[in-house]
């Protein structure tokens, strides 16, 4: 994809799509407010935890919803497609990240609206994942 584009469509609401460049240069407030309008137009429960609330973390996040987000409405865009920076991508693998090959089921005969459903087994794996994490069990 040469230009990411500015919006998504999700389940008729257009969803504005956020750079790393733009999303760096905001506060720790408005980026809070940033999560909160992407939690609010895909649907806080469809989405992972946000645990971390410093910055990268929170810029990190949006990314990643980003990229599940379009890989659910069939326009995958990638953490690099967003500008997220090599090193920092490279400290994140192993980590909350979705992986690449976790496509959206295609499908939509009788099981209906297919993103939904993606977005909502996605997010409770990663909340699964980062609950573990937290326990000490691995």
């Amino acid at each position: 994809m040469s230009a990411t584009p500015a919006e998504l469509e999700f389940e008729e609401k257009a969803v504005p799509l956020w750079r790393y460049q733009q999303l760096d240069q905001l506060s720790k407030h408005h980026l809070k407010n940033r999560a909160r309008n992407l939690e609010d137009s895909v649907g806080k429960s469809r989405l992972p935890l946000r645990v971390a609330q410093d910055s990268e973390s929170l810029i990190c996040w949006i990314i990643d919803v980003q990229v599940m987000l379009s890989e659910a409405v069939g326009t995958p865009i990638s953490h690099s497609e967003f500008g997220l920076p090599k090193a920092l991508l490279a400290r994140r693998e192993g980590q909350d990240m979705p992986s690449p090959d976790m496509a959206p089921p295609t499908d939509r005969g009788e099981h209906g609206d297919s993103q939904g459903s993606y977005l909502e087994s996605r997010a409770a794996a990663l909340a699964s994942k980062e609950r573990a994490r937290g326990s000490g069990i691995f």
